[in-house]
C-alpha cells in the first residue's frame, strides 16, 4: 500500500482503526541467535580460535592493534564515504518546489555543522567494528534537533524481551524503541550526590535518574482498558524511536542487530600472528647464515696460527665490507635449512584469508602490485559493488536522520518518510573493471567494430564537429582492409591480410555544414538568426529510444538535412526506416515527433535571442493534443520565464507520472506548441 493510498483511507471510528492496525500487524519476533548487548560477555557467535567467546570489547582490541584490521576497516569506510555527496530536492509530487529547495538548504546546512563526512565515517567504522552504530539524535527544549553523537556500542541496544531476549517489534514489524545499559548504578547515584560546579551536568544528571525511574514500569491502556504492564531490569533505561538511529551493514535474516566485521576474518587474524610469533622463534632458534671458513688444503696442513688468522677474519662479520682471503682458506656461509624464504612464504595464506573475511581486495590491504591483472578486475569489480551496496545502506540511515531533522523543524509528515527528505546524489565511482570497459572499447574502435562516433558516444565524450573523424561509421563499409586518415593506420580486419585497401567511404548521415542548414532552414520555418545545426544538436533525436544514441542521431541528420536540402517526405521516410529499421507508421511517429522538436526548439531560441520574457504551453490548437494526452493536458496554460523548464505531475492509467522540459514535444506524436510573451499575462 502506498502512502497516497494509506492517506485516503476513511476511518469510520476508533475500533475500525484498531482492526486495520491489527491487520497490519507483522510478526512478534525476529529470528536469531544474537544476544545483542544484553549479554556483553557472552555472544553466541563465536570464531572457533575464541575458547569463551568474543565481546564488542575483544574487537575494539583487536581493530587498534592489528594492522591487516584497522587499515582494512580504515580502508572500506574510506571508500564509502569518499569524497561525500551532494543533496537534490525532494521529487515528490506532493511536494511544492520551493518549500523542497528550502528543505534541501536546511539538511545541507545541519550537514556542514556536524562535519558529516568526519561523521558518518566514524558511524561507518563503529558498525563495522562492533556490528551496529547507534546515533544519539539531541533536541533542544523546543523540539529542534541540533546535533548528533554516536551511542555507546557496548551497552546501547534494541528493546528485547525479558523472557526469550528477542527484540521487540511495532505492528509495522519494526523495533518499538531502544533501551541502554547503565552498567554501574552505585557510580551513577555516587554521582548524582556530588558537586559538579556546572548546572548542565547536575542536569543531566537527574534527567538520567527520572528517565531511569520511568523506565522501571510502565502501564499501557486501550480505551481506558489495562492491555500490558511493560517492566524490565533496574539498570535499564529506556530510549524512545526517535532518539537513536541504527545502523548495521552485516545482518542475516530479518535481524536488525548487525555483526561485527572482523568475525569473518578473525580466525585467520588470530593464525597470523601465531604463525608470525612461531617465523621468529623458529629464525631465533635456527640462527641466521654463519661465516664458514675452511683452513688449508691437501697440500697444506693448517697450523695454529692459519686457525688464529681466520679466527679474526670471520669475527663481527656484520661491520665487515669485505674479506681479505689468505692462501689455503675457503670463505663461505653456513646457512639453516628450512628458513629464509620457505619460512617468510608461511604467512602468505592466512593474509589472504584475511583479505577474504574483511572483503577487501589483497592488493589493497597489502600495497602489493598484482600479480594476474584479471584477479585484480574481478577482486576490484566485486570490492566496488560490494562498497556500493553498502552506501545504500548509509544512504537509509542518513535519510531517517534528514526525516527527524524536518519533522522537528515542522516540514509535514503524513507517510512513514517525510516527503521533502532531499535525495543524495554520490559521485561516480572509477573502478578497474571503467578502466576495463575503456580499454575494450578502444579495442573495439581500432579493430574497426564501431565507428570513431560511436567511440566517443560509449565513452561518455561530447559530440564533436570534426567531419573528417566524427562522421566516419566504419560498421558501414563493406569489405576495408585498411582505412588512413592522414595521421594513422590500422587494419579494420586483420585476419583478411592481402586484400587492397579501399578508400574511406564518407556516410550521408552527417549535418550540413551551418552555412547551409541556417538559410535554408530560417526560410522554411520564418524564424530569424536561429542556429539551427546547434538545435539540432542541443535538441532534436535525444528521445529516440527505439535505437542506440548514434542511430538517433544518424535520424536526426537524415531528418535535418532532408528538410535543408528540400527532399521529399518518401525520401527521408525511406532512409529513417532503413536506419531504425522500422515500418512505415513507426518512422512516421519518429519524423513527426522530432520534426516538432525542431521547430519548437527553434521558436524558443529566436525568443531567448530577442529577449522575450515567458513562454506558455498551449495544446488547444486546430489539430489539438489536448484530448489525447493527459500530459499535454497537464501543461496546457501554463507560463514559465523562458529559460526554465516546463514541470507538471498528472495522472495516466492510474499512476502518478511527473514531466519537465523546456518545449515540446513532450510525447510520441506531440502536436503542442510555444506561444512566447514579451511580458506574463493572466
Amino acid at each position: 500500500m502506498t502512502d497516497d493510498e494509506k492517506r485516503v483511507i476513511p476511518v469510520a471510528s476508533k475500533s475500525d482503526l484498531l482492526e486495520r492496525i491489527k491487520a497490519q500487524h507483522v510478526k512478534l519476533v525476529v529470528p536469531s541467535s544474537d544476544v545483542g548487548t544484553y549479554y556483553t560477555n557472552a555472544p553466541v557467535i563465536a570464531p572457533d580460535t575464541a575458547e569463551n567467546g568474543v565481546s564488542i570489547s575483544d574487537l575494539e582490541e583487536l581493530f587498534w592493534t592489528n594492522p591487516w584490521a584497522n587499515k582494512g576497516l580504515l580502508l572500506r569506510a574510506n571508500r564509502v564515504i569518499g569524497e561525500g555527496f551532494k543533496l537534490l530536492p525532494s521529487d515528490h509530487p506532493t511536494v511544492d518546489e520551493a518549500t523542497a529547495k528550502r528543505a534541501r538548504d536546511e539538511c545541507d546546512q545541519f550537514m556542514n555543522e556536524i562535519n558529516y563526512i568526519t561523521f558518518f565515517r566514524q558511524s561507518i567504522l563503529n558498525a563495522y567494528i562492533a556490528g551496529n552504530e547507534w546515533t544519539e539524535c539531541l533536541y533542544n527544549k523546543l523540539g529542534s534537533m541540533v546535533n548528533l553523537n554516536h551511542g555507546d556500542f557496548k551497552t546501547l541496544d534494541f528493546r528485547r524481551s525479558l523472557q526469550t531476549n528477542k527484540i521487540l517489534l511495532d505492528l509495522d514489524g519494526e523495533p518499538v524503541g531502544f533501551w541502554q545499559e547503565i552498567p554501574n548504578l552505585a557510580e551513577l547515584y555516587q554521582s548524582l550526590e556530588l558537586l559538579y560546579g556546572s548546572r548542565q551536568t547536575w542536569e543531566n544528571y537527574q534527567e538520567t535518574e527520572k528517565r531511569l525511574k520511568d523506565s522501571t514500569y510502565k502501564e499501557m491502556y486501550i480505551d481506558g482498558e489495562l492491555v500490558a504492564i511493560q517492566t524490565r531490569k533496574p539498570n535499564y533505561v529506556f530510549l524512545e524511536k526517535d532518539e537513536i538511529i541504527h545502523l548495521a551493514f552485516n545482518t542475516i535474516n530479518d535481524n536488525y542487530f548487525g555483526t561485527s566485521m572482523l568475525l569473518a576474518a578473525y580466525d585467520a587474524l588470530q593464525h597470523l600472528k601465531q604463525v608470525q610469533f612461531a617465523t621468529a622463534e623458529t629464525i631465533n632458534e635456527m640462527g641466521y647464515p654463519k661465516p664458514l671458513v675452511k683452513v688449508g688444503d691437501d697440500k697444506h696442513s693448517p697450523t695454529q696460527v692459519m686457525l688464529d688468522d681466520a679466527e679474526a677474519l670471520i669475527q663481527d662479520p656484520v661491520r665487515k665490507e669485505g674479506y681479505a682471503i689468505p692462501n689455503y682458506m675457503e670463505l663461505s656461509y653456513l646457512t639453516p635449512g628450512n628458513s629464509g624464504t620457505s619460512i617468510s612464504e608461511f604467512p602468505e595464506f592466512f593474509i589472504t584469508a584475511v583479505a577474504v573475511g574483511l572483503r577487501v581486495p589483497r592488493e589493497l590491504l597489502t600495497g602489493e602490485g598484482d600479480a594476474n591483472r584479471a584477479n585484480a578486475y574481478q577482486n576490484s569489480t566485486d570490492f566496488g559493488r560490494d562498497i556500493e551496496s553498502d552506501r545504500k545502506i548509509l544512504e537509509e540511515y542518513i535519510y531517517k536522520i534528514f526525516d527527524r531533522y524536518l519533522t522537528a523543524r515542522g516540514f509535514k509528515t503524513t507517510g512513514r518518510r517525510n516527503p521533502y527528505t532531499p535525495k543524495i546524489e554520490w559521485p561516480t565511482m572509477v573502478a578497474e573493471e571503467d578502466k576495463l570497459r575503456r580499454e575494450m572499447i578502444i579495442a573495439d574502435w581500432k579493430d574497426g567494430l564501431i565507428s570513431f562516433a560511436e567511440a566517443r558516444e560509449a565513452l561518455g565524450k561530447p559530440e564533436i564537429e570534426d567531419p573528417s573523424r566524427n562522421e566516419r561509421y566504419f560498421d558501414e563499409l563493406d569489405s576495408p582492409s585498411t582505412v588512413m586518415d592522414g595521421t594513422f593506420k590500422r587494419d579494420i580486419h586483420p585476419f583478411r591480410q592481402g586484400v587492397p585497401p579501399s578508400k574511406p567511404i564518407r556516410t550521408t548521415h552527417a549535418l550540413e555544414p551551418k552555412s547551409k542548414l541556417n538559410p535554408a532552414l530560417n526560410k522554411e520555418n520564418k524564424t530569424e538568426g536561429v542556429d539551427y545545426k546547434e538545435v539540432a544538436q542541443k535538441d532534436v533525436g535525444k528521445k529516440i529510444k527505439t535505437v542506440g544514441k548514434a542511430k538517433a542521431r544518424k535520424i536526426r541528420d537524415i531528418m535535418v538535412n532532408g528538410e535543408a536540402n528540400k527532399r521529399g517526405v518518401k525520401a527521408i521516410l525511406k532512409d529513417v526506416m532503413k536506419v531504425g529499421n522500422y515500418t512505415e507508421d513507426e518512422a512516421r511517429r519518429v519524423l513527426a515527433t522530432e520534426q516538432v522538436n525542431l521547430v519548437q526548439n527553434a521558436k524558443l531560441q529566436e525568443a531567448e535571442k530577442s529577449g522575450m520574457k515567458f513562454k506558455k504551453w498551449v495544446s488547444i490548437t486546430p489539430r489539438g493534443c489536448e484530448r489525447c494526452s493527459a500530459v499535454c493536458d497537464a501543461l496546457n496554460g501554463k507560463i514559465v520565464p523562458i529559460g526554465e523548464d516546463f514541470k507538471v505531475t498528472y495522472k495516466e492509467n492510474g499512476k502518478l507520472k511527473r514531466w519537465k522540459g523546456k518545449a515540446p514535444a513532450a510525447h510520441p506524436y506531440c502536436r503542442s506548441q510555444l506561444e512566447i510573451m514579451e511580458a506574463k499575462k493572466s
